[in-house]
């Protein structure tokens, strides 16, 4: 008999965007997620492939490379300057810059600027998952988040974990930062 080329219902794959950045793609039949691999592991796209629709809004600006050299010394600027709008991880701080312990804690915490590492953990027909890690370099943090979507659902399950590896208690403050936008909200 002969092989048919069948795609594979859910996939991960690297993929080199505008400006030389690096993404993961993962995807099942209905649903598509590419996450910056250099900044942030930000959920830059998350496309509902029925209608081929992205529901997170996007700067003005565009997407641009987050390791060139920033134009400024601030936090704040710096991260609006890399920030190509989709869904970011707010964590060990949020909002505004501080000092923390002696220690300044940027603009929307570090794990939104950090480059993470990945492990594809599955890609087979009926699911795909990655692992995202990264050790954060001002404060003592290991952050570990889990993707994964499934065949025939339009769903991206989050897993995640935080673990301090300092010596002593930090207090901390860990959100999502999604951002929606045109054309779903029009």
């Amino acid at each position: 008999p002969k092989e048919m080329n069948v795609r594979p219902r859910c996939s991960v794959q690297e993929q080199r965007l505008d400006h030389d950045v690096r993404a993961l793609r993962i995807e099942n039949d209905l649903l598509a997620a590419t996450v910056l691999i250099d900044k942030g592991a930000d959920i830059y796209q998350l496309i509902y492939k029925p209608r081929d629709l992205d529901v997170l809004w996007k700067t003005p600006w565009g997407l641009r490379n987050p390791r060139t050299a920033q134009s400024t010394f601030t936090s704040t600027v710096a991260w609006l300057e890399t920030c190509a709008g989709g869904w970011q991880e707010i964590f060990p701080s949020g909002g505004g810059p501080c000092v923390y312990k002696g220690v300044e804690l940027n603009f929307h915490g570090e794990s939104s600027v950090a480059v993470w590492d990945y492990t594809v953990v599955e890609a087979s027909g009926d699911a795909a998952e990655v692992r995202l890690t990264t050790r954060l370099f001002r404060s003592p943090f290991r952050m570990e988040r889990t993707m994964r979507v499934e065949a025939g659902r339009p769903v991206l399950l989050l897993r995640e974990r935080i673990t301090n590896e300092g010596g002593e208690p930090i207090d901390y403050m860990w959100g999502h930062h999604p951002s929606y936008g045109p054309p779903f909200l029009s």
